[in-house]
């Protein structure tokens, strides 16, 4: 599957930025083995649908890095509102779901900081197991955004998901749930896009098949006068 990244918005402009500070402070023997940067959460949601704000970055590190905890990146987002960015120095992957081939199935973005730095993005796949883990607001709603622009198979994600479980530690009974219902929100919404489509086709291959309202018969004005004059006399 070919996916078009957003990679020329404000958000993802400021995560950049981020991550060269943090390249910044790497030493060259890097080059030899690059840090890779992996995006999840909703910065990563940003590059595949369209975008929300989010105010931290949550990311997987295959090094041990010490993030520069005074680092904020202000910018202004499409809307126009000033904006604040940084790094989630709570997230940790262990947190969520998340599949063991997640990280070396991940799409590579750019190389930064001198090839220092790999920034690279979960799949919109494994993006949506991660979801699964917490289901909340945000994450139904990316989840959805995800199925609308076609970047969702329902059941791969079941299949992965399910995968992920195994490897899960702790009470797995309202992930399951979770999993059931992330399928739903799939198909429910891979299908409105689909007929959507679809009826966009056949209104191009077939323009003569809209139905227009009926014209409505005008009243004859100079019939209307003559009957306005007859009641004056």
């Amino acid at each position: 599957m070919k996916v078009n990244l957003r990679t020329n918005t404000p958000l993802f402009k400021a995560t950049t930025q981020l991550a060269e500070r943090i390249g910044e402070t790497l030493p060259e023997r890097m080059k030899d083995d690059p840090l890779r940067i992996i995006l999840t959460g909703g910065v990563a949601a940003s590059l595949y649908k369209d975008l929300r704000t989010s105010r931290d970055v949550d990311a997987i590190f295959s090094h041990r890095v010490l993030l520069p905890q005074d680092t904020v990146i202000s910018y202004i987002d499409l809307k126009g509102t000033p904006q604040v960015l940084s790094w989630d120095s709570q997230y940790h992957p262990s947190i969520g779901l998340l599949h063991p081939d997640a990280e070396n199935d991940a799409i590579l973005i750019a190389l930064l900081a001198d090839e220092k730095i790999k920034l690279m993005v979960l799949t919109p796949t494994d993006l949506a197991v991660t979801k699964i883990g917490r289901f909340l607001e945000n994450d139904r709603n990316d989840i959805i955004g995800l199925a609308k622009e076609g970047l969702l198979d329902a059941e791969t994600v079941k299949n992965r998901a399910e995968e992920a479980l195994s490897y899960y530690v702790g009470d797995t009974r309202f992930i399951k749930y979770n999993i059931n219902d992330a399928v739903e929100y799939i198909q429910e919404h891979s299908r409105k896009e689909e007929n959507q489509i679809n009826q966009d086709n056949n209104i191009k291959n077939n323009p003569l098949s809209i139905e227009k309202e009926p014209i409505q018969n005008k009243p004859d004005v100079a019939h209307s006068e003559t009957i306005k004059r007859k009641f004056r006399r």
